[in-house]
């Protein structure tokens, strides 16, 4: 028997003998949460060995900071290999495995598990729970916000045969299984959900959300809740699989099976309303005898659909879902009673609490008992006053004799101010005020530095602001400082535009392989006017990862952002994968891109950016943009001083078509092959009004100015291509193509080229060399160029044509205004 405490040892073997390891009241959480044991870091907590017998029992304990390290068993908290133990009323966290099982692995045994929790684990598969080969009763238990880095967030199954009875898996995530992974193994496996939730789960690179079932795999679903995860709840499309009397989101074909809101008591919260559809609407034949609490099994006609059983008879409402409220004002709401069976049956008290500062206990009904028939409902009107800002959650107490016989709650967010959260002055910290945000509100940051990191926004449309989100003194003297952790904010939870990051300083993240600033996935928010800076990843986006979904980004800089990983790694400042993806009045300055992409990196998706500057940027390849999309259209944006330092495209390396509209590359450098641009693979490349001044490349391979090594067609219209220079010698110093020869016409090319309506003539620019790139009066490009094709503005966004026809270059002349004489 282990004394509350914190007990830090590792390596705990129960070398096969049949003994109880308990703490000293496994039935009280308090008790089970004081008695802790911790490795540490130093290895896993307890091992199971070989001829283990089913007499061996771990109970009553929290079992945490286990790490497993180049040691292929796996198992973090607790390993079973070949042995039968008994773990229950355990607390398994915050344990983690580079291999199998970073809470619990268990290999060629048959573990019961019973009334545990497991939660903030991690590991490579089956972050809470591992399973090859094994038979595994599972019963009460609650999986919760544990991670893999491949395969199974809440548990990996692999052969052998696995029964889950009333648990509960919310919040887990995982590249493929966000809460189940099921891999048959060499001789298939089998495995039945009976009673059980799993929502809000998430997969990153697979469909299955909740459930991932490989063909090999059988598995029987009933009476379970299925719903909220991400990308889709069950991914089975080769899988044995029987789905029957559940609630599955999106709808699944079978006998019982329904499609509807489950109605939830609160959010993230397994416990249904006594109202959900899912009342007695399960499996009538396979019914377990209590619920994840202990709750008998059934309460109504029928068993319930979930992990929890609602209560019949009498039973106490309020508002349904996060409720909005202001400190120090009335918050009007009815309570309401109901009898739900189909008897006449007694009220004897009803005592509602408030939880806020002082808590208050508010016996509404005392006395004498009140005979409520079977259907009707009495109500009470209640307006109590929140006397502090925070969530707060109002639960009542029906009672039928001396115990409840029904629980209702909901969470009351009270604010200081209508609509805002101010930081520090209504709470301290920034997780704090997106926890009591709901949708529509602001949370209002004043300057200062906050050092705050795994921020998220839940899915909620809220605005999270600095006070002048437009004045870059207060945007940079208003700073959240990951401290050496990332991601510091991270948008995953499908949120939409209308979640808004504004007037922020992103910057210290660190210790993350993806988006160190900023982690956005699957998501579309709005970040305008931020400053990503001094963030470092070690695989891609050092100061954002933007994966799927449609984000959009307005007057924000990305600033010495970098990753570690220079073989495969890119996107110094930015990474953006298959995604949708608008930068608007951007600036991305002095960030270093490993392998690729200095400034940002985009393999996939359709991209815009306009008027952005990318400067002093560099990466192997690709110094401001290494680009790889569907679609890719840039206009009215400055290339420069950028640096491709091993290999080619100091301003630009394009993988795929692009069209460069307005855009000015100046000052560029790589090692070869297109000091502005190098192209490759299919597509075609359009630059159009576009000035190439000033690039170079180290050798005389390739063109100081434009390559293109493969695709369909090089596209150079109304553009200037000047003063380039491959330092080598040979070739081109312009322009050179590999296959194709590339079309060229209106354009003002050093050395001539042919093409129709171009001229070989010094720009006339007014000062290049200062970053002044405006042509003089004296142009030739003035009216040289062509209507066909051109935009209707310019790179500064001037009127096209302002003479008797379009200028050559990103730049149209704006002649000084004509003075009438007769109004002098």
């Amino acid at each position: 028997m282990i004394a509350p405490g914190t007990h830090d040892e590792h390596d705990i073997d129960f070398l096969g003998k049949g003994i109880t390891v308990r703490g000293e009241d496994p039935e009280d959480e308090a008790t089970v949460a004081a008695t802790i044991v911790d490795a540490t870091g130093l290895g896993r907590v307890f091992h199971f060995s070989a001829g283990g017998t089913s007499s061996a029992l771990l109970t009553g304990l929290t079992v945490r900071g286990g790490s497993v390290i180049d040691d292929w068993r796996g198992g973090g908290g607790i390993l079973c290999e070949s042995s039968s133990p008994t773990i229950e009323l355990c607390v398994i966290e915050a344990n983690s495995s580079e291999e199998p099982g970073g809470g619990i692995c268990c290999r060629d045994s048959s573990p019961s598990i019973r009334r545990c929790e497991l939660r903030d684990n991690s590991g490579e598969y089956g972050a809470a729970l591992y399973a090859g080969d094994s038979t595994v009763e599972i019963e009460r238990t609650l999986f919760a916000y544990n991670s893999a880095s491949v395969s199974g967030g809440a548990m990996s199954l692999s052969g052998g045969s696995t029964g889950l009875a009333n648990c509960v898996m919310i919040g887990n995530d995982a590249r493929s299984g966000g809460a189940i992974d099921l891999n048959g193994g060499s001789d298939g496996s089998e495995t039945n959900l009976l009673a059980c939730t799993l929502i809000d789960n998430r997969a990153h690179y697979s469909d299955g959300g909740g459930v991932d079932a490989d063909s090999r795999s059988i598995v029987d679903i009933r009476s379970t809740i299925v719903r909220d995860n991400w990308p889709e709840n069950l991914y089975a499309p080769y899988a044995d699989i029987v789905v029957e009397y559940s609630n599955i989101g999106g709808g699944w074909d079978g006998i019982g099976n329904i499609n509807e809101d489950p109605l939830f008591l609160a959010a993230g919260d397994h416990h249904i309303s006594p109202l959900s559809p899912c009342v007695d609407r399960g499996d009538p034949v396979e019914v377990p005898i209590e619920d994840l609490d202990g709750d008998p099994r059934p309460m109504g006609a029928g068993v319930d659909i979930g992990a929890d059983e609602s209560p019949a008879g009498i039973v106490a409402l309020l508002p349904q879902g996060s409720q909005r409220g202001i400190v120090w004002e009335a918050f009007e709401h009815t309570l309401s009673v109901v009898n739900l069976a189909g008897e006449t049956l007694p009220l004897d008290s009803l005592i509602v609490h408030y939880a806020w500062s002082g808590g208050i206990r508010e016996r509404v009904h005392g006395g004498p008992t009140l005979w409520i028939d079977a259907g009707d409902t009495l109500e009470w009107d209640l307006d109590p006053v929140p006397n502090e800002v925070g969530v707060h959650r109002i639960l009542a107490e029906a009672f039928s004799g001396p115990e409840p016989a029904s629980i209702a709650y909901f969470d009351l967010h009270a604010l200081a101010v209508p609509g805002a959260i101010r930081v520090p002055a209504d709470l301290p910290s920034i997780a704090g005020a997106i926890t009591l945000a709901l949708d529509g509100d602001e949370v209002i940051v004043a300057p200062g530095t906050y050092f705050e990191s795994l921020l998220s926004f839940y899915g909620k449309a809220i605005r999270v602001t600095g006070t002048d989100p437009q004045n870059p003194l207060i945007v940079d003297s208003t700073v959240i400082d990951g401290d050496g952790i990332g991601p510091i904010m991270t948008f995953n939870q499908q949120e939409q535009a209308t979640s808004e990051l504004s007037g922020l300083t992103i910057r210290g993240g660190y210790g993350t392989d993806y988006g160190a600033g900023i982690f956005c996935e699957n998501s579309s928010p709005t970040i305008e006017y931020c400053a990503i800076a001094d963030n470092r990843a070690g695989y891609r986006g050092g100061g954002a990862w933007l994966r799927a979904g449609s984000p959009t980004l307005v007057h924000c800089r990305f600033e010495r952002n970098s990753i570690d990983e220079s073989f495969t790694g890119g996107g110094g400042g930015l990474f953006g994968e298959d995604c949708d993806l608008a930068l608007i009045d951007c600036e991305f300055t002095s960030n270093f891109g490993g392998h690729g992409g200095g400034g940002m990196r985009v393999d996939g998706g359709n991209l815009r950016i306009a008027r952005s500057v990318f400067r002093s940027n560099r990466a192997e390849k690709g110094g401001a943009l290494r680009l790889w999309c569907d679609s890719i259209y840039v206009e009215s944006c400055l290339f420069e001083s950028n640096q491709a330092t091993e290999t080619s495209g100091g301003g630009a390396w394009l993988s795929s078509g692009a069209d460069f509209v307005n855009c000015i590359f100046a000052g560029n450098s790589g090692v070869r092959d297109g000091g502005a641009m190098y192209k490759s693979f299919d597509g075609d490349l359009h630059l159009i009004n576009t000035t190439v001044v000033g690039n170079e490349t180290d050798t005389w391979q390739g063109a100081g100015g434009i390559y293109a090594s493969h695709g369909d067609k090089l596209v150079v219209l109304n553009s200037i291509v000047w003063g380039n220079r491959a330092w080598g010698g040979g070739g081109s110093q312009q322009i050179q193509t590999y296959f194709d020869e590339p079309l060229v016409a209106f354009s003002n090319v050093q050395g001539g080229w042919p093409g129709s309506g171009n001229i070989d003539a010094e720009p006339g620019m007014r000062n290049p060399w200062r970053g002044d790139f405006r042509l003089s009066a004296s142009s030739p490009c003035i009216d040289a160029g062509t209507s066909s094709s051109a935009p209707p503005s310019d790179y500064e966004g001037d009127p096209r044509p302002q003479g008797g026809g379009v200028d050559i270059g990103a730049d149209e002349y704006s002649r000084p205004r004509e003075v009438d004489s007769a109004a002098r």
